[in-house]
């Protein structure tokens, strides 16, 4: 952008963004689709008993939710930061903060705990949304056909993925009540068996 190459800064900015839901997206849907599976191998010991890894894995599955969000505002920060605009992403982070106050307090009396990650979540996605329309509407920056084509294969495959992990969790569940030393490999099989299947 210094350059004043403003094609190469926009598709700089769309490969980041790519690259941000690339990795983004299939981390979440992982944790939303083994996440007791994660908690009871890695906490659930001595006083961390079944109910704490129920419980966690519910937070765990709202803040997986935002996720991608909070990844992909890696990427579209530095379009401002490299014009000199440091205003904008503080405007944006004040409304964030307020917002998930907010938000916190609507949701805790209905969902409780998971109520503040799931505030969490909505809010990382209402910060992405505004970052992007702001951008969009300066004319910094428009998703190009490159990124609007890898973004729905990358979507599907994590849905792919979702599916053999599920599938896999489902097989091996008798693995998970026979102590670490079958919950351990019952894990890194499953999770070796969903990044294979999301890479293909």
């Amino acid at each position: 952008r210094r350059k004043g190459d403003e094609a190469g800064a926009r598709d700089s900015q769309n490969r980041a963004i790519e690259l941000a839901f690339a990795l983004g997206i299939p981390s979440a849907f992982a944790l939303i689709a083994i996440p007791r599976e994660m908690i009871k191998v890695v906490l659930e010991h001595g006083l961390f008993d079944a109910v704490s890894t129920a419980n966690t894995a519910m937070a765990l599955l709202a803040y997986a939710v935002g996720l991608p969000a909070i990844v992909a505002v890696k990427a579209l920060t530095p379009a401002f930061y490299a014009r000199h605009d440091t205003r904008t992403p503080l405007r944006i982070a004040v409304i964030g903060v307020v917002g998930n106050i907010a938000l916190c307090l609507a949701l805790m009396p209905w969902l409780s705990f998971v109520g503040l990650a799931l505030a969490s979540a909505v809010v990382a996605w209402l910060n992405t949304a505004q970052y992007a329309v702001t951008l969009y509407r300066r004319g910094l920056w428009a998703p190009d056909r490159r990124l609007k084509d890898r973004l729905w294969r990358i979507v599907l495959a994590g849905l792919v993925m979702v599916a053999v992990l599920k599938g896999l969790a489902w097989l091996l569940a008798p693995w998970f009540a026979r102590g670490l030393a079958w919950e351990i490999p019952a894990l890194v099989l499953i999770i070796l068996a969903g990044m294979a299947s999301y890479g293909a």
